[in-house]
């Protein structure tokens, strides 16, 4: 019976504090016309998840650092390209040099194209890698097993049905995955 009481009163306590954290989500000025409907715990993450995740993540930064090493290399290609193109038509008859114009236009676009491409591969990186941190942080500081819950929020705004669905920690803090 004890046993019962105290689980309940463990559950109960947990509701209060997801209700809110729920309530927390929602815009201050749109606090007033906010009603709770209910909310469903979709998933708990695990730490064991989240050291798959991040080894995953680990993965992730891996291909793109050897997509990147391949654009390096094919930019420094492109980049003597066109050098050698800009050389030629500088050494070539006055009335033949626009036909070098193409072909020193299309060596820009590919160089500016692959520049882009390892600036987005470097983003991504950079993103992942405060993924990992975030991660590893969340890991260290959660005191058991489960670090994150995943909870659809039902409610209503100004008698419109809507629904949400939010992380939080392991101190029922609203976190952005």
């Amino acid at each position: 019976m004890l046993l019962f009481v105290i689980t309940m009163t463990s559950c109960s306590n947990e509701e209060i504090r997801i209700k809110r954290a729920l309530k927390l989500s929602i815009p201050e000025y749109l606090k007033a016309e906010y009603k709770y409907d209910s909310h469903i715990l979709l998933e708990t993450l695990l730490k064991s998840n989240l050291t798959d995740s991040i080894a995953s993540i680990e993965q992730d930064i891996q291909y793109h650092k050897q997509i990147m090493k391949l654009d390096s290399i094919r930019l420094v290609d492109i980049k003597h390209n066109l050098h050698e193109s800009r050389e030629q038509k500088a050494s070539t008859l006055y009335y033949l040099r626009s036909a070098y114009d193409d072909i020193i236009e299309s060596f820009e676009e590919m160089e500016d194209e692959v520049e882009t491409k390892i600036g987005e591969h470097k983003q991504s990186i950079f993103e992942d890698e405060k993924r990992i941190e975030f991660f590893t942080q969340s890991m260290a500081e959660s005191e058991s097993p489960i670090v994150f819950y995943k909870i659809k929020h039902n409610y209503k705004i100004r008698g419109m049905h809507k629904d949400t669905t939010l992380f939080l920690n392991y101190k029922y803090e609203i976190v952005n995955l």
